[in-house]
């Protein structure tokens, strides 16, 4: 099992994460329990590349992420 760590800083609310495979679908989203500082959401996925879109009050962030 794998797991994707998202750092609060504290002054972002989260509102959404969103992980797409390198093909651009939709994989997995979560839009609840994004309130605490460390954020741990379950991945369960293959060995490749994926980008992960996290939405916030203030904007958005994207990250790529390479599981081996």
């Amino acid at each position: 099992n794998t797991e994707l760590q998202i750092e609060n800083s504290g002054d972002q609310e989260l509102v959404s994460v969103v992980l797409y495979n390198y093909l651009g679908q939709s994989i997995k989203s979560w839009n609840t329990n994004l309130n605490s500082r460390t954020v741990s959401l379950p991945i369960n996925v293959t060995t490749g590349i994926y980008v992960a879109h996290i939405n916030t009050k203030i904007g958005k962030a994207t990250k790529k992420l390479i599981i081996q």
